[in-house]
């Protein structure tokens, strides 16, 4: 996500979206990442990667729920300013107060928090059902991504392009695109896994 910030920089230094170590990585990163090393793993294991992701699903919401708890904490994530008299103020030295002072800012990022845990308890409920394997995850990846592009309109600390959408929106319609079609084909074969979680 870097490169959408700093485009300047990435296009010089293009070896440098892969230096993790220097800030972290964001969701889309994170999941290119981990689909990429599913399907490499299972491949050298008998594993069926589908079953695996479906297993996976609600621990990853899970995390992404409490990784917004950080991002609360350190000013990260943080929302654009409310114009009204309510909103979260950030303390100095965090990035929300660098970008908008002592101004009330939308809690997008605790919304987002608290719709993680929505999402992982409605996964973690559906685990159980009988479904094609991998329908869990790809459930997951609609919830999520819709939401998440939702809360974007909200969010402060992105830069923005065509429509006004961020580039986190920008990612998140083609995935939820394919999470559907995914579905549809999954849906469409006859071979069923019960999930257990």
């Amino acid at each position: 996500m870097g490169a959408f910030f700093t485009p300047g920089y990435y296009f010089v230094h293009p070896v440098q979206m892969l230096a993790i170590w220097n800030g972290g990585i964001a969701i889309q990163g994170g999941f290119a990442g981990g689909v990429i090393f599913g399907v490499y793993y299972c491949r050298k294991e008998p594993i069926s990667f589908w079953e695996m992701v479906a297993l996976l699903a609600p621990a990853i919401v899970l995390g992404q729920a409490m990784g917004r708890i950080a991002c609360l904490l350190n000013g990260g994530a943080f929302g654009s300013p409310t114009h009204r008299g309510f909103g979260l103020v950030y303390r100095p030295g965090t990035g929300a107060y660098a970008a908008f002072g002592d101004q009330p800012l939308w809690p997008a990022e605790v919304w987002e928090g608290q719709a993680d845990l929505i999402i992982f308890a409605i996964v973690f409920a559906i685990s159980r059902i009988r479904m094609p394997a991998g329908m869990l995850y790809l459930m997951y990846g609609v919830l999520y991504n819709s939401v998440r592009f939702g809360l974007e309109f909200l969010r402060g600390d992105s830069p923005r392009y065509l429509f006004g959408w961020t580039a986190a929106q920008w990612t998140r319609v083609p995935v939820v695109a394919v999470c559907i079609a995914l579905m549809i084909w999954l849906a469409g074969k006859r071979r069923f896994f019960t999930h257990s979680t």
